[in-house]
């Protein structure tokens, strides 16, 4: 097992019985990209029965940041938040529908947000559109958006994987998990001068 997982798995609620689940590794693997970059605050849209919570609101502990996390139930939320206190992981949640949102105004700065909210083109492009502005530019913000192979969703893919503000990179399995990755500011020529590549 890698060492940083050690003491970082919990028990609960992991979805095992269903043959396609993702929420069991996903969250993990956000975990531990998040330990490799410079991530501090991160939202999740989507928390339903926070097993994913759990690892994000770790990850931004870690590095000096806060969890926020989004849902339109409330049963989901008080049931989080209380995870949460109890793990005493830093943490705002926020019940409310992402559509009747204008704007995010109860942070300033997204390092990585985890979308996994409705499944529809519509929603999944309006959240985009509110986190983009309060991503951080020069490649430091990331978008992880879940179940890009099913419904809605693979539409908003590929919207995102088509628009000039991304690199995009995903997966297939168990649904799909995409990444897309703010690329405003990063001057790819200089780079490759800076290193010796090109002259």
């Amino acid at each position: 097992m890698i060492p940083e997982l050690k003491n970082t798995l919990i028990k609960g609620e992991h979805y095992l019985d269903e043959m396609n689940a993702t929420c069991c590794y996903y969250p993990i693997l956000v975990y531990l990209f998040s330990k490799f970059t410079e991530v501090g605050n991160i939202l999740e849209i989507g928390m339903e029965r926070g097993y994913g919570a759990y690892y994000l609101a770790r990850a931004a502990k870690e590095k000096g940041g806060m969890y926020y996390g989004i849902d339109i139930e409330q049963d989901y939320c008080d049931k989080i938040d209380k995870l949460l206190t109890d793990a005493d992981l830093p943490h705002k949640i926020i019940c409310a529908d992402t559509k009747k949102m204008e704007k995010i105004d109860f942070v300033d700065r997204i390092d990585l947000a985890f979308i996994d909210g409705e499944h529809t083109t519509t929603a999944v492009m309006h959240e985009v559109e509110m986190i983009y502005p309060l991503m951080p530019s020069g490649g430091w913000g990331y978008i992880f958006l879940h179940d890009i192979v099913d419904g809605g969703v693979a539409d908003a893919w590929w919207k995102l994987k088509n628009d000039d503000r991304f690199e995009t990179m995903g997966t297939n399995q168990n649904y799909g998990l995409g990444i897309a990755r703010k690329i405003e500011g990063i001057d790819y020529e200089a780079i490759a001068k800076r290193l010796g590549i090109i002259n």
